[in-house]
């Protein structure tokens, strides 16, 4: 009897999804007639989306064993419970008033002509809001308009972003604390919750990891491959938020220059310097002086801010969570504004049920940086032995600097997304002192 590791993953999971879809065709033909045709599509997204899972995840665990496939449906299901969660929430606390209204009746109105095969153009400045909006029309011209549809699509986006996050986390810190990691990417309640609904937060999520993890491969092991994927992930980047895009390509090539040199031959070096550093700097430039000349700004960070639109957190206008921003250019502020944007607001500073979550996990994330911290400074000091290590704490400071703009927590919760798979890798790019000497003497006993 074969016991190939595909085979047996396979099994189980295809069986739960064949019944998933049947059931949710079956409840979608009982309930014909009875629900609107957004809930009707939603059953049968949520079908499709869970026999396209029963043939991925075991092939995914297949490459990478190090992950269970019980513990990728489980991290599936909580982005898919987040979406519901979060359209609820808009719909009953915040009262219908977010971004996703937008972007759904920009989808509305640009799905027919996507079916019509009469492909709309992408209005100036191409990047930001107009990329979200074809791209939701894009989604809606195969599935109709469907708003709860689309935060369960964007849901998955997400998902697939923090396996692209896991996979580079697996390439660059083979000997890291990868159990560890997934539990962080992939369940902590903001990274399930606040960017599984259709807007650009879940696309973002989806671009950083792809272009993360073709850093990782570039840097450890596939120049040609590692260029195109990173490249790709860069460019998705820049059209959903073109500073986070700069940032990255700063953090990328500060690591491509002081990477280690250890192994690298004299043609791929000058390869390095000739053609990739000057080409990830021109990516920066073009996405901050882009920004730059569409909004009228004088910075990055004054550009970034005026990108965004505040989602409804407390009170009219947004007011009800708003606080002075720190200015991250001096010692002080620029320590002021890592804490600020990383793991505000203190529980002091809540006011309300979300506003208390989200101070509960930044308290969370102080305590494992505390307990952790011999793992994280020991990580940082093998920056000398590991390229990607550069690009990890580039990519954190760089990305919290700009978020640094923001002046209300509910915006500053939903965009610190961004910055948390790189604060996350941090505590976890080593493993503890106790585990490596518990596996030292596992593989003595083995040998003895």
């Amino acid at each position: 009897m074969s016991t190939h590791p595909s085979a047996i993953d396979r099994g189980p999971v295809s069986g739960i999804s064949w019944f998933l879809i049947l059931g949710g065709a079956g409840l979608a033909a009982g309930l014909l007639g009875r629900v609107d045709p957004d809930a009707q599509m939603y059953l049968a997204l949520t079908a499709i989306v869970a026999v396209v899972a029963g043939f991925w995840i075991p092939r995914a665990v297949a490459r990478d064993p190090s992950i269970s496939r019980r513990f990728l449906a489980l991290a599936l299901l909580a982005h898919v419970v987040g979406a519901l969660l979060r359209f609820f929430i808009i719909k009953n606390v915040y009262h219908g008033v977010a971004d996703a209204n937008g972007y759904y009746g920009a989808g509305v109105q640009l799905g027919p002509e996507f079916r019509a095969l009469d492909i709309p153009a992408l209005q100036p400045p191409y990047y930001g809001t107009p990329f979200i909006d074809w791209t939701t029309g894009l989604l809606f011209a195969f599935t109709g308009p469907t708003f709860l549809g689309g935060f369960l699509i964007h849901s998955v986006l997400s998902f697939v972003g923090a396996w692209f996050f896991y996979r580079a986390f697996r390439v660059s810190f083979p000997e890291g604390s990868h159990k560890l990691f997934a539990l962080l990417i992939f369940l902590l309640p903001s990274m399930w919750y606040w960017p599984s609904s259709l807007g650009k937060d879940a696309v973002i999520m989806l671009f950083l990891g792809i272009a993360t993890y073709g850093f990782a491969v570039l840097l450890r092991r596939s120049l040609l491959k590692g260029s195109a994927v990173a490249l790709i992930g860069l460019a998705g980047t820049f059209m959903v938020r073109p500073p986070m895009a700069a940032a990255l390509a700063v953090a990328g090539a500060a690591a491509f220059v002081l990477r280690p040199r250890q192994a690298r031959s004299l043609q791929v070096q000058a390869l390095t310097w000739i053609v990739m550093v000057p080409l990830l700097a021109v990516v920066a430039y073009s996405a901050v002086g882009s920004t730059l000349s569409s909004v009228g700004a004088e910075s990055a960070v004054e550009a970034f801010e005026s990108q965004h639109s505040v989602e409804f957190t407390g009170g009219p206008g947004g007011s009800g969570s708003n606080f002075s921003a720190p200015t991250p250019f001096s010692p002080l502020g620029f320590f002021t504004a890592l804490l600020t944007v990383n793991f505000r607001p203190f529980p002091w500073e809540a006011g309300g049920l979300l506003p208390a979550l989200t101070a509960v996990e930044g308290v969370f994330l102080i305590g494992l940086l505390s307990w952790r911290r011999r793992e994280v400074w020991r990580g940082i000091w093998s920056w000398r032995r590991n390229g990607m290590v550069l690009l990890v704490v580039g990519a954190f400071l760089s990305l919290s600097i700009i978020l640094s703009s923001l002046t209300n927590f509910g915006l500053l919760a939903r965009q610190r997304t961004q910055v948390l798979p790189y604060l996350l890798m941090l505590p976890c790019m080593v493993r503890s002192v106790r585990l490596r000497r518990e596996a030292d003497e596992r593989t003595v006993a083995a040998r003895t």
